[in-house]
């Protein structure tokens, strides 16, 4: 037996509960397994957050303990929604954003109907469904006497990749996943955990609610005397259509500050690893501002928002290179606002299209709860409304200036008091410039003087010390010198190659292009995966992740885990992990990480040849040709794929010098076929 690829499992594995939490595992409920356990008893473990379930079972008793009302407040139901039974073609059924579907594979009723067309119909969409929700682990609970779905084959024939997890104490199961797994391609992953189904039910239902206490979400709100008081929050949000699926809520607990030495090692290291990770650098005060009066700045448009109300709301801007710190300051800033009483919502990397009334809705929930807990002392007192801060990346509102003054006008409209924070690339249009709405904060660059190298080596030591060595001083002047001669060649990346530095991963003997090329072409040898790098990196060029469909097929180990696996191996690509509500993605951490890479591979001409790209004129078009093979992929033609589909024509591909679109203007033909091939 292959152990590698067969496993006996006696416990309830911990990586099964937290992909449960993340919504990673799908479920697939067959009748025996039902008929042992008891409805009820199922009924808990089918109200878990899986991404989907697929029963096989319709019985009544379970359906209606399904059926049952749930509270809004409910834990459960704020991760994951409320569950809706679908016994009808899934093609036909509108989902909210976030629920946990039900798959009655047979449909619904006394007698399960089965054998026409249109049951045909329902159950392969179903399967389908599965297949295009990408969950890491599939638990297949089959109970004694069952056998495995006959479908489990046939979705691995369609390309179908994830780690299979059979329940059951029949005899001859063993037996039976062994010889579906050896059907199967190379680095099929399958186990078996033999244990009573009701014991299963009761061990997971226990093991999970007991990680997961449900903790309450609260805020820091000024009130009309400036007081800064702590409002829970919990339970305010659509569990269908959450405002959090798309923003951060910076909460309370977020807000408390540390002690350079409160933090460990792993959150001081890895704040230069992803600046998003955590919230603790920031309380410790990690992020070092190179403009001190930033913040003097923002608090004045808060401020002035706070005295003159929603008619004030402005729009501020940071300038930013890539990769020079915009978004560590526009988080930091956030940070601050938040912790002195300005609310604060910041927009996941994830794609999406921002829509003020989602927020606005949002918002005014959360007012009315602050007032409902606020005794005003007179009858006179005005009805306070606190501003909130916005916050949104580059990739947000790239290109598209007039939707976010739409965006602003209409929460504007709504009554809301707000404040949109955003980061722009260097450059912008003239409508920036101009006096209005927008007001400038900073100017973010990779021009750093030695004397701010040496202070920003001090603020890092305060972090580092408490965890082993620390850089001196004349190291941050070498560090310093070696950036400047990378600079003067053309190679601009202090703040880049910082981040690489301090986790002593990079030594600035080589220049930070030629680092991250040795390691691409050393560590990755796979040619799928090595593909699968390239589209990652042709797409964060664009400031735009690449959704797990988009990724190349492979015949053994699902590819979102081979790139799980590198990037542990090869830290220098900055590989980083997004999700949504029903997507998962794959970005680099800085856009120019990507075109190094891709500006290193042209020119090796024999890896470029063996990449099918013999044909680009320079890095710039085979960049574009990279992003052409993407935009040709059938993926883009899934629903939950549209926001980056149309990106390539409103963003992407769009030839318009006068608006920042010129990159592609050499190959303007090109781009015209290439959308004319999506």
């Amino acid at each position: 037996m292959d152990l590698a690829r067969t496993l006996q499992i006696d416990s309830l594995p911990p990586s099964l509960l937290s992909h449960i939490d993340a919504r990673d595992a799908a479920l697939w409920l067959l009748e025996p397994f039902l008929v042992r356990a008891g409805s009820e008893v199922v009924a808990e473990v089918l109200r878990l957050p899986w991404r989907l379930v697929l029963s096989e079972s319709s019985d009544s008793k379970l359906l209606s303990a399904l059926e049952l009302p749930e509270n809004p407040s409910d834990p459960l139901v704020r991760k994951r929604g409320y569950v809706h039974l679908v016994d009808t073609n899934p093609a036909e059924v509108l989902l909210p954003p976030r629920c946990l579907p039900v798959y009655l594979m047979s449909g619904r009723g006394i007698t399960p109907s089965i054998g026409g067309l249109a049951d045909m119909t329902r159950r392969l969409t179903m399967l389908d469904a599965l297949r295009r929700a990408g969950a890491k682990e599939l638990i297949i609970l089959a109970g004694a006497g069952a056998t495995l779905p006959p479908e489990l084959s046939q979705l691995w024939s369609d390309g179908f990749r994830t780690i299979v997890t059979v329940v059951s104490n029949s005899t001859n199961a063993t037996a039976e996943l062994e010889a579906w797994r050896t059907t199967q391609p190379s680095g099929t992953s399958a186990a078996l955990f033999s244990i009573d189904p009701i014991t299963f039910c009761q061990e997971i239902v226990s093991r999970y609610l007991a990680g997961s206490a449900g903790a309450r979400v609260s805020v820091r709100m000024r009130d009309s005397r400036g007081d800064i008081g702590v409002v829970d929050i919990t339970g305010l949000d659509d569990p269908e259509h959450p405002v959090s699926a798309n923003y951060e809520i910076l909460q309370d607990s977020d807000l408390r500050h540390l002690l350079p030495e409160d933090l460990t090692s792993e959150q001081a290291l890895g704040f230069f690893q992803d600046p998003a990770s955590s919230w603790r650098p920031y309380a410790a005060g990690m992020p070092w501002h190179r403009d001190k009066g930033v913040w003097e700045k923002l608090r004045a448009l808060l401020r002035k928002v706070d005295k003159d109300g929603p008619e004030a709301g402005r729009i501020a801007y940071i300038t930013a290179e890539t990769g020079a710190g915009g978004t560590t300051l526009m988080r930091s800033l956030a940070w601050t606002a938040a912790a002195d009483g300005y609310p604060s919502l910041i927009a996941r990397p994830a794609p999406f299209v921002p829509r003020a009334v989602e927020v606005a809705t949002f918002v005014t929930r959360i007012i009315d709860q602050q007032r409902s807990v606020i005794k005003l002392d007179g009858e006179g007192e005005r009805r306070y409304e606190v501003p909130w801060l916005l916050v949104f990346d580059r990739m947000h509102w790239e290109g598209r200036s007039d939707e976010l003054v739409h965006y602003l006008h209409e929460l504007q409209r709504s009554g809301r008091a707000v404040c949109i924070l955003i980061v722009t690339g260097p450059y912008v249009g003239l409508e920036f410039l101009t006096k209005g709405q927008r007001t400038h904060l900073t100017n973010l660059s990779h021009e750093v003087s030695i004397d701010d190298a040496v202070t920003l080596g001090r603020h890092i030591n305060k972090f580092l010390e408490p965890h082993g060595p620390t850089r001196s001083e004349s190291e941050w002047r070498s560090f310093y010198d070696a950036s400047t001669v990378q600079a003067k060649r053309g190679i601009a990346a202090f703040w880049i190659a910082l981040s690489f530095w301090v986790q002593r991963q990079f030594d600035m003997k080589e220049t930070v292009q030629a680092w991250i090329y040795r390691q691409f072409k050393e560590k990755i040898h796979d040619a799928s995966l090595r593909r699968a790098v390239l589209d990652i990196a042709a797409l964060s060029t664009e400031r735009r992740p690449l959704p797990d469909a988009m990724l190349p097929s492979t015949t053994d180990w699902p590819m979102s885990q081979k790139i799980e696996d590198i990037r542990r191996d090869v830290p220098s690509l900055g590989l980083a992990r997004i999700s949504d509500e029903n997507n998962r993605y794959w970005a680099l951490a800085h856009d120019v990480i990507g075109r190094y890479l891709l500006t290193a591979l042209f020119y090796d001409v024999t890896a470029r040849k063996a990449a099918g790209f013999e044909s680009a004129l320079n890095p710039e078009h085979l960049r574009f040709l990279l992003l052409r093979r993407l935009s040709s992929l059938n993926a883009l033609g899934q629903t939950s794929n549209r926001a980056i589909a149309e990106e390539f024509a409103i963003s992407i591909f769009k030839i318009d010098p006068d608006h920042g679109h010129a990159n592609f203007m050499p190959f303007w033909r090109e781009a015209l076929t290439a959308l004319d091939e999506m």
